[in-house]
């Protein structure tokens, strides 16, 4: 029975009797044989329970009964076919909610007087009442525990020895209750030798039982375990596929892990008391995930062996790691972020040709190696905060990003990669120059850059230009018409700011949507004009956008808008615009000096409307204009968009053709993510006007401008 069909049947059964639709999905399951019904009812009372999702790769390893049993691959298929469970596009098995509750009900059935006998067991009462009195059996397949509902108790060990079947075993803490473990009884811990999936949260001894098989173990996972090592001696781990240790504080070590020769994920994140890595992970030929983050006594991280599988490593917090010698041609991935003991790669770095994604963050790498443009497929390239990196060699032709944000001794930037999107050199202090930029760049990020005097030609495919702050630049290039943010805010020294000449009709092409100028008292008077007339045009051609912002030095409310005052508010009148269902408004304002704070605060500007004579009913509406901590230093015209707050006015205007506008500033400074403060400083407000825009009033405008073209 396909998918679609079942799906029919279900919506059908919803119309019926609780027992009959139990009965009718009932045959679907009696059709099965042996082994896909053990598929199902594991699935439904356990797999499809956990927490963490397990990839279908992984079902077919913990469902088998033996190493050469693949009946699991096709009792999954089989399921599937009858629409019995799904498969999602990341490999993840889900089953209708219905089904599932099918298969719980027909584990009640085996033994409704005694859970105990039961095969699987998840519902807490059941199982705290067969832990309290001891009435575990070996029926039990499978076991979900929620520590929290088990409080209280102390577990007698021996009661995970009765269960001699177990194959899966879930001890769970939710977020709120970590720290909180299993309380064990005196006596030694035995767990069954048929364990495939053991995750124990919070797990109380410092290690697990000496005598304990792995042999069929598929999934341990030992978070904020309180062990000190996992075991002595060498292990049969033939079907180990993931290991999970993140957060166990107190291990020291690992052992040897050389026959976990199907190991695939290593994760020993947050171990902070680790100092070495066993040597025999080197050797472990299908690992391919291997994670160390936060292993803050970690130092030495090196081997001469080829990691023929390994395509990700993180690494990040390793704060004294000195020494990193990982080679795999198959890495895709490595974090190597805030080690700050680590000075150097190794020379042979480069041989790792697959590798898309570096980060080296906050490390103390003091040069990269030649070899590193040998990376060929390498797309992101991280070395923010290396404050000791001075020069960087060639770099890998394919890059996509690069990060150089606060390198402060940075000096120059080799030539760029043409495939590069997004280059950010924010604080970069010393940086003086910038290499040609290539047409498919997007986004530059030059905050601070304070010795840059220059930016080269923009490409025409730039869409953010960040150049807040750079002292000493004196002159913005040609704007091409793809740049839709720029922020040169604090550029004391910008004098000339190109764009297409004032006449040119092709700049009703661009769609700038924010352009902030704060401070940049020193622009001549021919690129004020010109950023006054791309004003106009962005915010006429505001269609397509919910929020234009232009911000520039100036203390006049842009003539072009038809209603204006010296103050903070004007009343317009509108019983002769042409009658439309949506009217669009356009405001300006001129603001006064500001002083800045430490705290950052969010710059708004409060819109109310009341009737004409200012009284009747009042409504507002809040505008973001930026977020700030500078100071203003002189009068500043900001000319602005907002659909949110047009749309609020033109609900107005349908009903009201005369009313008053009111514009304040208002400041909100958010101290946490739940507290805020607000000023009102309506004194800021120099200068108010507002337009009225209906298609015509665009039509017109657009009609203006291409006759310009021509004069």
């Amino acid at each position: 029975m396909k998918r679609q069909v079942w799906e029919s049947e279900l919506s059908k059964l919803e119309k019926i009797p609780p027992t009959k639709v139990y009965d009718k999905m009932k045959l679907s399951f009696d059709d099965l044989d042996r082994k896909e019904k053990q598929i199902f009812l594991d699935l439904a009372c356990f797999f499809l329970k956990l927490s963490t999702k397990i990839n279908v790769d992984n079902l077919k390893s913990l469902l088998k009964d033996d190493k050469s049993d693949n009946s699991v691959i096709f009792g999954l298929e089989r399921l599937k076919d009858k629409a019995l469970i799904s498969f999602s596009e990341d490999n993840i098995v889900s089953m209708h909610d219905s089904l599932q509750e099918m298969g719980c009900e027909i584990v009640r059935q085996e033994s409704i007087e005694d859970p105990g006998s039961r095969s699987r067991l998840w519902d807490p009462n059941d199982i705290y009442e067969v832990l309290k009195n001891d009435k575990v059996t070996e029926a039990i397949r499978s076991i979900r525990i929620q520590l929290t509902t088990i409080r209280g108790l102390k577990l007698r060990p021996h009661i995970f020895a009765k269960m001699s079947i177990l194959k899966f075993l879930e001890i769970s803490s939710e977020l709120d209750a970590y720290g909180f473990e299993v309380q064990l009884g005196e006596g030694p811990l035995f767990l069954a030798t048929e364990l495939r999936f053991l995750s124990w949260d919070c797990y109380p001894l410092k290690s697990l039982p000496q005598n304990f098989s792995a042999e069929k173990l598929v999934i341990l996972k030992l978070q904020l375990s309180k062990m000190e090592k996992l075991w002595d001696g060498v292990k049969n781990l033939v079907s180990l596929k993931g290991v999970y240790l993140e957060h166990s504080y107190e291990l020291k070590e690992l052992p040897d892990l050389s026959k976990a020769i199907n190991l695939e994920v290593l994760d020993l994140s947050f171990c902070y008391r680790l100092t070495t890595v066993h040597p025999s992970i080197f050797s472990l030929a299908k690992l391919e995930k291997l994670n160390l983050r936060y292993c803050g006594s970690l130092t030495i991280l090196s081997s001469d062996s080829h990691m023929h599988s390994l395509n990700y490593l993180i690494l990040d917090y390793c704060k004294n790691l000195t020494e990193f010698s990982i080679i795999s041609k198959n890495m895709e991935k490595l974090d190597l972020s805030w080690t700050k003991q680590m000075k150097a790669l190794p020379s042979s770095f480069g041989h790792q040709r697959k590798l898309k994604s570096l980060n080296l963050t906050e490390s103390g790498i003091q040069r990269l190696p030649s070899s590193i443009n040998n990376l060929t497929q390498l797309l992101h390239l991280n070395l923010s905060c290396c404050r000791e990196l001075e020069t960087i060699p060639e770099l890998a032709p394919s890059l996509k990003t690069l990060d150089f944000r606060d390198c402060k001794s940075l000096q120059s930037i080799p030539e760029l990669p043409q495939t590069l999107l997004c280059l950010d050199a924010e604080n970069c202090e010393s940086l003086q120059t910038l290499p040609k930029l290539h047409p498919y760049l997007k986004t530059l990020k030059l905050r601070n850059c304070k010795s840059l005097h220059t930016i080269p030609n923009l490409p025409p495919s730039l869409e953010t230009l960040d150049a807040q702050s750079c002292s000493s630049l004196q002159t913005l290039p040609m704007l091409p018409l793809s740049l839709k943010n720029i922020n040169a805010r604090d550029c004391k020294s910008l004098k000339t700011m190109l764009l297409l000449p004032s006449t040119s009709v092709e700049q009703l092409r661009a769609n700038r949507t924010r352009v902030l100028l704060w401070n940049c008292l020193n622009l001549d008077q021919h690129s004020l004009v010109a950023i006054q007339l791309n004003a106009q045009i962005s915010v006429m051609n505001f269609a397509d956008h919910n929020k234009v912002v232009y911000v520039y030095p100036g203390s006049f409310v842009p003539e072009w808008l038809e209603y204006k005052r010296t103050n903070n508010y004007v009343i317009i009148d509108l019983s002769s615009t042409p009658s439309s269902p949506m009217l669009n408004f356009i405001f300006g304002f001129v603001l006064g000096n500001y002083e800045g704070t430490a705290i950052e605060n969010e710059l708004t500007v409060k819109i109310t409307l009341s009737d004409g004579d200012g009284e009747g009913e009042r409504d507002s509406v809040e505008m973001i204009i930026d977020y700030c901590r500078w100071t203003i230093e002189s009068n500043h015209v900001c000319v602005m968009y907002d659909r949110r707050c047009s749309n609020f006015l033109n609900s107005r205007a349908q009903n009201q053709t005369s009313f008053k506008i009111q514009a304040q500033i208002v400041l909100h400074t958010y101290h946490t993510l739940f507290r805020k403060t607000t000023v009102m400083r309506p004194d800021m407000v120099l200068g108010f006007g507002v337009s009225a825009i209906t298609s015509s009033t665009y039509n017109n405008f657009i009609q203006q401008m291409s006759m310009s073209q021509f004069h």
